[in-house]
C-alpha cells in the first residue's frame, strides 16, 4: 500500500489519542525535537506498526539516527530494534555504521530473515536508482510475511532535488516504480491544503527553515506498507 500522509486520518491518532506526545519522548534530539514533517511520519509509522510487531521480533531500522520512532517502538512492542546509519550523532540509536546495502555488511551482522523494517524520511536523501536499491534491498532480507514501513518525500509533476533537505522529492509514477504498488488515491493538492493550514506543521516549517511562502510546504510525506509474499 503507498498513500500520502492525509492529517485528516493521522491527526486523531496523533493528537486525541495521545500517540504523538508518546513518541517524542523517545526522541534523543536536545529538547526531544522532531523534524518538522515528523508529526506525521512517526504517528503513521507507529499505526502502521500497532498490530504487526510483537515481542521477539528481529527488526532492522535503516537510517534511524536519533529518531524517536525507533525507541517508541522498541519500548511499546518489547523489542529491541537494530539501528543502522551510515552517521553518527551525539546521542542516537545506531548499533551498525554503514550501508544497509552492502551484502557483505549484512551477511556479517545476521540482516536476513527480518520480521520488519523500518525507514522514516531516510531514504530520500538518496538519488531514484538508490533510492529504489535500498528498497529492494529491504524487501530481499525479509521474511515471507515480513513487514516494510517506509516513509519519504512526494511531490506533484516532475520528480526533483529539494537542496535545503539534500532530498529528492519524488513523483507518483516514481514512487509506483520503486515499491511495485499503486496508489489508492494521489490527491496531492487537497492533502497539501490540510498540511498547509496544520495546527503544527507551518511552525515547524517556518523554524526549520526560516520562511513559510504561499508555495510551502515543497513536499508531503508519503508511506509505503509493504507485507512480502
Amino acid at each position: 500500500m503507498l498513500e500520502l500522509l492525509d492529517p485528516k486520518s493521522i491527526d486523531p491518532f496523533a493528537y486525541d489519542q495521545g500517540y504523538l506526545a508518546e513518541i517524542r519522548q523517545y526522541s534523543l534530539l536536545p529538547d526531544n525535537r522532531i523534524g518538522w514533517n515528523y508529526c506525521m511520519d512517526y504517528t503513521w509509522v507507529a499505526m502502521k506498526c500497532e498490530d504487526f510487531l510483537e515481542a521477539g521480533m528481529k527488526v532492522v531500522d535503516v537510517g534511524c539516527g536519533p529518531g524517536a520512532i525507533h525507541g517508541y517502538l522498541e519500548a511499546k512492542h518489547s523489542l529491541d530494534i537494530i539501528g543502522i546509519d551510515q552517521n553518527r550523532w551525539k546521542f542516537d540509536y545506531v548499533d551498525i555504521v554503514g550501508d544497509f546495502t552492502d551484502r557483505k555488511l549484512r551477511e556479517k551482522h545476521d540482516l536476513t530473515n527480518l520480521d520488519a523494517v523500518i525507514s522514516v524520511s531516510a531514504v530520500e536523501h538518496n538519488c531514484l536508482e538508490d533510492h529504489r536499491r535500498v528498497i529492494d534491498n529491504c524487501l530481499e532480507c525479509l521474511r515471507s510475511g515480513g513487514l516494510l514501513v517506509a516513509t519519504f518525500a512526494a511531490t506533484y509533476g516532475k520528480s526533483r532535488f529539494f537542496a535545503p533537505s539534500s532530498q529528492w522529492n519524488l513523483n507518483k509514477q516514481d514512487i509506483e516504480s520503486i515499491y511495485g504498488k499503486k496508489f489508492f488515491e494521489f490527491r496531492y493538492w487537497r492533502v497539501w491544503l490540510r498540511w498547509r493550514k496544520h495546527q503544527e506543521l507551518s511552525k515547524a516549517y517556518k523554524a526549520r527553515y526560516g520562511s513559510w511562502s504561499l508555495f510551502a510546504p515543497p513536499f508531503l510525506s508519503a508511506g509505503a506498507a509493504i507485507i512480502k509474499a
